[in-house]
């Protein structure tokens, strides 16, 4: 496991878990745990860091009010990045957080948009024409690759939202070229990691996942478009 291998050599663990709240079953990992590690004088504030957002699960959006849970000996590092960035997050969200009966009354709500999302995924994945490829899926997202060789995802994503009115964001706005020889490496060309395209379920309802989907299975006719 991961946390062993970062104990084992003594280097930080950082882990994001902005969707701890959509994985499903629950909870994600028992790193909190102290049966998790088998020799029992080890703590995890050693070297885990754990990284929250409020966003995602709360609906804080555009608010940025995170968490991170750490030691101090590792947090006093992080606290000093911090102060060349920002001296605190935004006071609204913070007096909203702060109330005592605030988050708890939340957790029914958090579960149900978790269960939604979840249902939507799987619309998406049924519905999904013949030929796209999911890589990935969770939380609010989903990764797939077009079935159209040669065609660069950023312009598909063009032709989508001009011609068909789906909008989607290609693979190439969240990292930059030096991705390509990485995966090349796993045996993908430039030309098949560049056709990943982001969709996202979590701003639309069942209906309109399927909509996109029915939409996507016309790229052939209408965009005049032959998969492989």
């Amino acid at each position: 496991m991961f946390v062993e291998l970062a104990r084992k050599h003594n280097i930080a663990l950082i882990v994001d878990e902005t969707y701890r709240d959509f994985v499903d079953p629950m909870p994600p990992h028992t790193i909190f745990s102290p049966t998790e590690i088998s020799e029992t004088s080890w703590s995890w504030r050693s070297n885990f860091i754990h990284l929250f957002s409020f966003s995602k699960s709360y609906c804080f959006p555009g608010h940025r009010l995170g968490l991170i849970a750490a030691s101090p000996d590792l947090l006093k590092h992080v606290t000093t990045t911090l102060d060349c960035l920002q001296i605190c997050a935004p006071r609204p969200p913070q007096v909203a957080l702060a109330s005592p009966c605030l988050l708890p009354s939340l957790r029914q709500l958090i579960q149900d948009n978790a269960q939604a999302l979840k249902l939507r995924h799987d619309i998406f994945r049924t519905h999904l024409p013949p030929g796209w490829t999911i890589g990935s899926q969770g939380g609010y997202f989903a990764f797939a690759k077009h079935p159209f060789a040669g065609i660069p995802a950023i312009t598909l994503c063009k032709r989508l939202a001009e011609e068909l009115g789906v909008l989607a964001l290609p693979m190439q706005f969240f990292c930059d070229d030096s991705i390509g020889s990485t995966l090349e490496s796993f045996g993908q060309s430039k030309s098949d990691w560049e056709r990943w395209i982001r969709f996202s379920v979590a701003n639309v309802n069942d209906d309109m996942v399927k909509q996109v989907c029915g939409r996507l299975h016309e790229c052939e006719q209408h965009l005049g478009l032959k998969a492989e």
